[in-house]
């Protein structure tokens, strides 16, 4: 079960196109790993207001990294949680070739994503950090 959202661009009362708001509403939907981008619309004609879901963001986790030894971090166990409204990823990352085992906490993802989601079209985390994959610039 997703996120309840409105994806029609008009007002459902009158079709009158949405007035959308510049302020972003992220959510985090667990169920298909991928952030909601929502934003307030606003019926000009007969006043309504409701979030219009704007696009989703899909999350992936790295399997693996380089590890400083020259092999490969392997992820090992990993954790998404939602803590005080906002997402955090856990993760170990264990190199076979040393024995390494990198721990990593990426928090505040939903914070972050707010400002760069507008020209973001997927985000991964990993050893490394989070990455936010662009739109081409064609």
């Amino acid at each position: 079960m997703g996120l309840p959202k409105v994806t029609n661009m008009h007002c459902p009362m009158c079709a009158t196109p949405w007035r959308l708001s510049e302020e972003a509403s992220i959510k985090w939907d667990a169920e298909r790993k991928e952030f909601e981008v929502f934003l307030k619309g606003n019926c000009f004609f007969c006043g309504i207001s409701e979030e219009v879901a704007i696009k989703s963001l899909p999350l992936t986790i790295a399997n693996e990294s380089s590890c400083s030894c020259g092999g490969t971090l392997v992820l090992s166990d990993h954790s998404l949680t939602v803590k005080n409204g906002d997402l955090e990823f856990r993760a170990t990352y264990k190199c076979p070739s040393c024995s390494k085992a990198d721990e990593r906490l990426l928090s505040r993802l939903i914070s972050g994503l707010k400002k760069v989601w507008s020209d973001t079209t997927s985000v991964e985390v990993g050893p490394s950090g989070v990455k936010f994959e662009k739109r081409s610039s064609d």
